[in-house]
C-alpha cells in the first residue's frame, strides 16, 4: 500500500479554493478583489486630486467650486460659469 502525495490540493475538495499551483477559484476571486480595489483606490485618489485643483482654481476668485462629472465649475452671486471662459465680472 502506498501514501499518497499530499501536494496535489487534494482533501475534502477544500485543496481547490487554495490551491496556488492554478490559483483555483478561490485565489481567482482574491485576485480579481484585490484588481478591483486598486483600480477603485486610483480612481479616487485621481478625483480627490481632481476636485482640490478645481478648488484652488475656484478660490482665486473668491467663489465656491462645482465638479460635475469631469468638468469643473465655479459658483458666485451670478450664478455658475466656467472658469477657463473670460467672465466680465468687475472683479479686477
Amino acid at each position: 500500500m502506498e501514501m499518497g502525495n499530499n501536494d496535489d490540493g487534494g482533501g475534502f475538495g477544500v485543496g481547490v479554493l487554495f490551491d496556488t499551483s492554478g490559483m483555483g477559484i478561490f485565489g481567482t476571486f482574491v485576485l480579481l478583489l484585490l484588481l478591483v480595489g486598486i483600480g477603485l483606490y486610483c480612481s479616487s485618489q485621481k478625483h480627490q486630486e481632481y476636485q482640490r485643483f478645481c478648488t484652488d482654481v475656484c478660490a482665486q476668485y473668491g467663489d465656491s467650486p462645482v465638479i460635475e462629472g469631469s468638468q469643473c465649475y465655479c459658483r458666485d452671486k451670478q450664478g455658475i460659469y466656467d472658469p477657463s471662459t473670460a467672465r466680465g465680472r468687475g472683479k479686477e
